[in-house]
């Protein structure tokens, strides 16, 4: 409807029967009839020139009596605000804006558009005396030219202004001829015609017959804009009628409200009161309500259009073609002449006239009518409308100087606007570089400045804003139009902002147009329009999408939500997107704001996914479930507090494997193969496997759930979602066979809080496999709750072993939630420890462990066994009701050497007997000798943990397991050495040392109470011939306490055919009863030094601690440590291997852990102690030599040549020492390491040889120093 071009503007006054006539058809009024048909090709005289161009010309043909330019401050802005809220969309609806704009808006007093050129008079064959009505419209048209006349004009609308006086105004004369009226005749009309053409000329007269009767489909659509338009202003003019009428009610104490009636939203409101109302709008014009022409059909053919279309073509011809030809022409002759005049009086008038200079300058001048500079500005709009924008583009230009020297900033803002479209619309292939850019930068500044009426503002604003856009400036454009957000008004400066940002994208600049867009969302949103607020803020949510600003997002979700639902055209798009964001910045925000938006996100749902099948999965993190703990428990065992947390940081998963195997084979011979006992499946277990659970029991899921919020949640039925459940086919019910799912009914955290649940799915016989696949709740808040779904997606270990897997991120399948139902049901035995001993032990010490064990499953249990890796440390046996003590035999496993297994039988030789019946209880125990090592000892390599495995099977083949993990802190209690005293009768002495210190405790009293000799069946090392058992020199009680030694003397002597005794009790007050474990069990392995021996027989020493801590706290116990036999070592090592073990080599260091900073000093000390202790069996001294072995051992022409790995980065401060040990003595030589790098270091080990030469031997025998770690960390300050 609008363009850059302003169309001439037509006045139509018509008889009451001819708009009759109008309604009859179906239309508003005659202008709305003939609108879709005023675009026409005709010639045009250019004044200039004098040559003739054919333009197309659009007219603006409006009824007087209905139409007009609305009343700028009480009525436009609601017919502006109704065309925003029209469409949904944002940018439709700104072009309606656009047009309502251009059609509706007063006239400035600064140019001639919005002046009427002509008149056009219409009647009806229908009228009583046609003539005499057009004289009466002839006298109205006379009364309009007077300002403070409102006859004919509507109430909403302003007076309107012609371009010439009345008597020079052209005139038009038409009869309306409707043949569906029953009182045509076309007698009457040639009559009547006749008469008119006589009266005001055969030019001046033509006849408009319309002959349809019923509506066209040709003719469809063809009036949808302008009834768009129409349908806006009735919506328009209905809301400022009703704003008037509450302006003007009586308030409570009988005075009228004082509400401004230019305020029907905040947006207006905000309009400057500097501009002068023109009128306003009285309650008794609104328009009638019942408007026919919404409803009817529109009756009109296309012969009706073609005779339309001939009427204004001729009207064009032969009326406003010569007459716009005469003014242009008369313009171009007088402008110039009276140009120097007028604007001589014009100066003469500003310093002669009343008034100071400053009131003057204070006044924005305005021009007369008939002035030059008028003229000019006539002319040059008279050429624009008529299609010659070369010849405007020169007036324009010469009048924006003069009124730029006159001061008359707001007419020559307005001129320099015009200037702009002129020469735009003449030469469109103009490129940035050629057009006058100057012209386009402060038009719109001056009119904020000084004219102050925002149809002018808004107008100018759009039209540079086009031409920038047209000439590639997106981004001056924008600039431009952002000029705007200094005025008042909400909806207008969004409609600005929406612009700007359409600008700023072309330009390539995303967050400022996203920004401009939340902007104007915001002024959308304070004027009441939450329609184009929602759509701005929708175009604005991609742009900010995973940059994580929360604040930005949080604003966005939470405008969008409450928009769309004002505005109703919320979708679940757009809400599911919203809600995500909420939940996801949430967490960030302060507690009130997280009540308040959580409560937004519940609301959301509810109002949003009502009637949803499946549960919403936009909750991922209220609560947040951390995936890094999920468990799966296959079956009712064990149960959550019997899993232990810290279980694979003691064992490793292979260590498991082969202890699960040995039991495997025990259970089932050693040829059946294996299946794995996988119970339970975490972060660290294989699992890339579907386990096994057994139908009729739980499959447990174990995970913990975090409230990432400052407030406490509130969940409520909260299952497991299973699914890809496979069905058993072919049996009678198999839909019962569908698993049941556990619910925890209500779970609270408070914030900030962590919490374990466990559910459970329990799939019955027929179910064959199931996978769960999320976590289902209820987010409860206030009085609503919503059904949320959490997906369950366990991520496996990553792969690193080829290049890609290396460089990319791949991760193995996790199917611990995944599961196949085994049909067979599993044997269920109950636990129950009813004694354990303390977490941390002293060496050798005994630990014993009592349990109850319980069939509460349906199924006997047929058999059991125990496999631990201590294969030389535990004992295993029953406990009967008369609390006698039976002891299981230890068998080494199949698979490994290391590995022992108890079978629990009780001597039954049949098959089909069962070790534990339903229902049946049963106790047994197992001893465990403690390691003879303390924790983190140095010296001698590290110890395994010792692990405790119980496997059982039923008679269909199913089994199940219990283990734990015997992992604690141990302390040196007693040291013991052997020495040989005299070889032909077998004496040695035995020395001993309680290692506790006097300040760890109160009393420590260690008491010997047996010596024995022992040999493991189960050892591969050097063995005795003959059987022997120790003798002690002297039977006496033997007591060490805190620091202090002692030395036993002893022989060994053979035992006598059939005798079985090999111990000595030093004691015989003593009720002890020792664990009948087996001695230390020497196993040759691959892995073991190849230069160590190993030797089976040992002496074993049972002793009994009485212990008071400094609290006070009382503890005794047992344990029994062993020491090899050492004839039998004297007598079978090789000559080399007795050399070997002639030196005992210990390295330490008290700098395991340093930070150095090599900033400040490049090299890094660390002391090491080597102790050296001659314990050759021959009694000879040695001399020993301590050497340096370097990594790099060749010479090499550069240090770039050496892998970084090799390079020498640490030294000794004297690489070669010598020193001579006598027999038994002790050799302690101190070093320091220099070290360049932080890295984790070897100081013995590799590193550190020792070179040993005996007495009356030249051959030197190299000797390994045991390894040392060291880590040496970078920081900026070093620790001493």
């Amino acid at each position: 409807m609008s363009s850059v071009s302003p169309s001439p503007l037509i006045a139509l006054i018509s008889s009451e029967c001819s708009q009759k006539h109008a309604h009859n058809r179906g239309f508003k009024s005659l202008s709305h009839f003939i609108f879709p048909f005023t675009s026409h090709e005709c010639q045009v005289r250019e004044p200039i020139d004098n040559l003739k161009a054919s333009q197309r010309i659009r007219l603006d043909i409006r009824d007087i009596s209905s139409d007009g330019h609305l009343l700028t401050l009480s009525v436009l802005p609601y017919v502006l605000i109704q065309a925003l809220k029209t469409c949904t969309d944002v940018s439709q609806s700104i072009k309606l804006f656009r047009d309502v704009l251009a059609r509706c808006s007063e006239p400035s007093e600064h140019e001639s558009f919005g002046h009427y050129l002509a008149c056009i008079f219409v009647v009806s064959t229908e009228d009583e005396n046609p003539l005499g009505e057009f004289s009466k419209m002839i006298q109205t048209q006379q009364t309009l030219y007077n300002t403070t006349s409102t006859l004919m004009i509507p109430g909403h609308c302003s007076t309107p202004k012609w371009a010439a006086p009345h008597a020079k105004t052209p005139r038009h004369y038409i009869l309306l001829h409707d043949s569906r009226s029953p009182r045509s005749s076309t007698e009457r009309r040639d009559e009547l015609l006749a008469q008119m053409c006589a009266t005001y000329g055969n030019d001046n007269c033509q006849m408009l017959q319309l002959d349809s009767d019923s509506e066209s489909a040709e003719m469809k659509g063809v009036w949808d804009e302008i009834d768009e338009f129409n349908d806006v202003l009735e919506k328009g003019l209905e809301e400022a009628h009703q704003h008037s009428t509450d302006a003007i009610a009586p308030g409570p104490n009988g005075a009228s409200n004082q509400q401004s009636p230019s305020s029907p939203t905040s947006s207006v409101a905000t309009i400057s009161s500097t501009m002068p109302a023109v009128g306003s709008v009285s309650p008794n014009s609104h328009p009638n309500s019942t408007v026919v022409w919404k409803s009817s059909k529109k009756l009109a053919s296309l012969a009706d259009a073609k005779a339309v279309q001939a009427i204004l073509s001729k009207f064009l011809d032969v009326c406003l073609i010569p007459y716009v030809e005469k003014e242009m022409r008369f313009l171009y002759e007088t402008a110039g002449q009276k140009k120097g005049i007028g604007k001589s009086f014009t100066s003469m008038k500003r310093w002669f006239g009343s008034g100071t200079a400053l009131s003057n300058m204070a006044t924005p001048i305005t021009y007369a009518w008939d002035s030059s500079e008028m003229q000019t500005r006539r002319l040059a709009d008279l050429l624009l409308m008529f299609g010659f924008p070369n010849s405007a583009f020169e007036q324009y230009r010469g009048l924006k100087r003069d009124l730029e020297a006159d001061k008359a900033m707001a007419a020559h803002a307005v001129a320099l606007e015009m200037c702009c479209v002129a020469l735009h619309s003449a030469q469109p292939q103009l490129n940035a570089n050629q057009f006058m850019i100057k012209y386009l930068e402060t038009p719109v500044s001056l009119l904020i400045e000084h004219a102050k009426r925002y149809p002018s503002i808004l107008r100018c604003a759009f039209n540079i804003a086009d031409i920038y856009s047209d000439l590639g400036l997106h981004k001056e454009a924008a600039l431009n139009l952002a000029k705007v957000s200094s005025i008042e008004g909400d909806h207008l400066v969004a409609v600005a902002q929406t612009l700007a940002a359409e600008q700023f994208e072309k330009a390539g600049m995303g967050r400022k147009a996203s920004f401009h867009r939340v902007l104007a969302a915001n002024r959308f949103s304070n004027a009441a329009i939450p329609a184009l607020s929602f759509d701005c803020y929708r175009l604005a949510l991609p742009a900010f999408d995973k940059k994580h600003w929360g604040v930005l997002d949080e604003h966005l979700a939470v405008r969008l939500l409450e928009e769309g639902q004002k505005a109703g055209v919320m979708t679940t798009d757009i809400a599911s997107e919203c809600i995500r964001r909420l939940v996801a910045v949430c967490p960030k925000l302060s507690p009130s704001l997280q009540t308040e938006r959580l409560r937004t996100i519940v609301n959301a749902l509810d109002i949003y996914f009502p009637h949803r099948n499946e549960p919403v999965e936009m909750l991922t993190d209220i609560p947040k479930v951390e995936m890094e703990t999920v468990k799966a428990i296959y079956g009712e065992r064990p149960l959550w507090n019997e899993i232990d947390e810290n279980e694979h940081q003691s064992v490793s998963s292979d260590g498991w494997i082969t202890v699960e195997r040995a039991a495997h084979h025990a259970l089932f011979g050693a040829s059946a193969p294996y299946r794995g006992m996988q119970l339970v499946s975490d972060e660290h277990s294989d699992n890339q496997k579907i386990r096994e659970t057994p139908a009729g029991e739980r499959f447990r899921v174990m995970v913990d759930l975090t409230n990432p919020l400052k407030i406490p949640i509130h969940l409520q039925n909260l299952r497991l979602s299973v699914s890809d459940i496979h069905n058993q086919s072919g049996i009678e019910g198999s839909e019962k066979s569908i698993p049941e799912l556990g619910a925890l009914e209500h779970l609270q955290l408070d914030p900030e809080e962590t919490k374990t649940i466990e559910l459970y799915v329990f799939p019955r016989v027929g179910c064959l496999k199931f996978r769960v696949d999320g976590l289902l709740f209820q987010l409860a808040v206030d009085q609503k709750d919503v059904e949320a779904r959490v997906p369950l997606k366990c991520r496996g270990k990553r792969l690193n072993k080829t290049a890609k897997q290396q460089k990319s991120k791949i991760y193995t399948n996790d199917e611990r939630l995944s599961a196949t139902v085994a049909q067979k049901p599993w044997p269920l035995v109950e636990f129950r420890v009813i004694k354990s001993p303390h977490q941390w032990s002293y060496c050798d010490q005994a630990q014993r462990y009592q349990l109850e064990i319980e069939n509460i499953g349906h199924e006997n249990v047929m058999s059991m066994c125990l496999a631990t890796n201590a294969f030389d440390r535990v004992a295993a046996g029953s406990i009967d009701e008369n609390e006698h003590h039976q002891q299981f035999k230890m068998n080494l496993a199949a698979n490994n050497a290391k590995v022992a297994t108890f079978r629990f039988e009780e001597g039954s030789t049949s098959s089909t007997d069962s070790f534990l019946k339903i229902g049946e209880k049963k106790r047994i125990f197992f001893d465990v000798r403690s390691s003879d090592e303390p924790t983190g000892s140095t010296v001698a390599p590290k110890q395994s943990n010792t692990v405790i495995l119980i496997a059982y099977r039923s008679s269909n083949g199913t089994m199940r397991q219990w283990r734990r993990v015997i992992d604690g802190e141990r302390r040196r209690l007693i040291a013991l050495t052997a020495e040989i005293l005299d070889l032909d009768t077998k004496s040695f002495s035995i020395h001993l040392k309680n290692c506790v210190a006097v300040s760890q405790a109160a009393l420590s009293r260690v008491e010997i109470l047996r010596i024995r000799t022992d040999r493991n069946e189960a050892s591969t090392g050097i063995k005795n011939d003959c059987s022997t058992t120790v003798l002690p020199s002297v039977n006496r009680r033997v007591e060490i306490e805190s620091e202090q030694t002692d030395t036993i003397v002893a022989r060994l002597v053979p035992l006598s055919q059939g005798e079985t005794i090999k111990e000595s009790w030093l004691t015989t007050t003593t009720s002890v009863t020792p664990p009948k474990w087996p001695c230390p069990a020497e196993i040759h392995s691959t892995m073991d030094d190849e230069f160590a021996s190993k030797i089976a027989e040992k002496i074993g020493i049972l002793w009994k601690a009485n212990i008071v801590n400094n609290e006070g706290l009382v503890t005794s116990f047992i344990g029994e440590s062993f020491i090899d036999d050492p004839f039998v070592k004297l007598k079978t090592l090789k000559k080399d291997d007795s050399v070997l073990s002639s030196l005992r080599i210990s390295c330490e260091t008290t700098a395991k852990e340093i930070s150095h900073n090599f900033s400040a000093s490049h090299i890094c000390e660390l002391p090491i102690t080597l102790l050296i202790q001659n314990k050759d069996l021959q009694r000879r001294p040695v001399s020993v030599s301590i050497k340096l072995s370097s990594k790099v051992r060749e010479p090499v022409d550069g240090i770039h040549l050496v892998a970084p790995e090799n390079r020498h980065q640490m030294w000794i401060d004297r690489p070669v020492r010598k020193q001579t040990i006598g027999i038994d003595d002790e050799a302690k030589l101190e070093m320091k390491w220099k070290i360049t790098h932080a890295a984790v270091y070897d100081v013995g080990g590799a590193n550190l040889s020792i070179e040993a030469i005996f007495e009356g031997s030249n051959d030197a025998v190299i000797f390994k120093v045991p390894s040392v770690l060291s880590v040496v960390k970078s920081s900026s300050y070093t620790v001493v």
